[in-house]
């Protein structure tokens, strides 16, 4: 039987005479979930094979759909139960702490809580993906002496290895999206600032130890207008602001934007603005003092 405290309804593994597997296997209907709030002393990967069910975590509900898994660490107090009484096959992973820490190692990870955000963490599986572990795992609603032998304990690890490593991937492809974010608002505010306004794209670039190619491709990924375009905008917007607020001339103007000639000033502030930059101070500077 399983081991439970009264106060806080914590989940033990199950032993074989003091002896606790690296894994236990238990698949779940909608007429077996363990429905009140508990925590366990192990990890824990819920497969949705069938139907959905709804989570409920620190008093938080979540609906779990076919093919979702989710990553329980052992402080989530949690509770499942069916939804509608639709039908519901549910694989419940118990992985020793012993064996996620391998499994860590394994991957180079010193802290699962630095890699994992939460204490509970989902990701998808393809159909293919859940069959293949339905294939090993064709077990009823308890440990039995075949999945306690050495053999179904390795094909065991195997499926969580495969499930561990896919919750890596989502990681890893949000921690990418995060630097990636991180280098597109670095790069942003150095256009932004006058003080890099004489600095090429290619330099203010290196400055990040990024490529201009890099960059570039991170901006038209994120849907952003070219750094190129970017900056000449922030240029001119400068430019503009500055004759509208003080009296200097159109020379000292390209000096203070890092625009080196008259003439593509003039070009660029026209297609940007309608109107030359003399017609722009012109027009609008009067009408800014008032």
């Amino acid at each position: 039987m399983r081991k439970t405290t009264e106060k806080k309804q914590k989940l033990s593994m199950l032993q074989n005479n003091g002896f606790v597997f690296d894994i236990n296997l238990y698949v779940f209907d909608q007429n077996t979930l363990y429905e009140k709030p508990h925590t366990h002393d192990f990890y824990e990967f819920m497969v949705i094979v069938k139907g959905k069910l709804t989570q409920t975590i620190n008093g938080e509900q979540k609906t779990c759909c076919e093919n979702d898994v989710c990553l329980l660490f052992p402080e989530a107090e949690h509770a499942v139960s069916p939804c509608d009484n639709e039908e519901l096959v549910l694989y419940n992973f118990e992985v020793s702490v012993s064996f996620f820490e391998r499994l860590c190692q394994l991957f180079e990870i010193t802290s699962p809580n630095e890699v994992f955000p939460n204490v509970e963490n989902y990701t998808r599986c393809l159909k293919s993906d859940i069959l293949e572990y339905t294939k090993i795992a064709t077990l009823p609603n308890k440990i039995t002496d075949q999945l306690r032998s050495d053999t179904n304990q390795t094909s065991l690890k195997i499926i969580v290895t495969k499930l561990f490593s896919k919750f890596l991937l989502n990681v890893s492809h949000s921690l990418m999206h995060k630097k990636e974010d991180s280098i597109i608002s670095t790069v942003l505010s150095m256009l932004e600032d006058e003080r890099y306004f004489s600095l090429s794209i290619k330099e203010i670039c290196e400055k990040n130890f990024y490529t201009q190619e890099h960059v570039t491709r991170l901006f038209a990924k994120a849907n952003l207008n070219s750094p190129n375009k970017i900056h000449l905008q922030n240029k001119l917007h400068f430019a503009a602001n500055l004759m509208l607020t003080e009296d200097v001339k159109i020379i000292e103007v390209l000096g203070k934007c890092g625009i080196e000639t008259v003439s593509y000033f003039t070009k660029a502030f026209k297609k940007e603005y309608g109107v030359s930059p003399s017609a722009y101070k012109k027009r609008f500077r009067g009408v800014k003092n008032k």
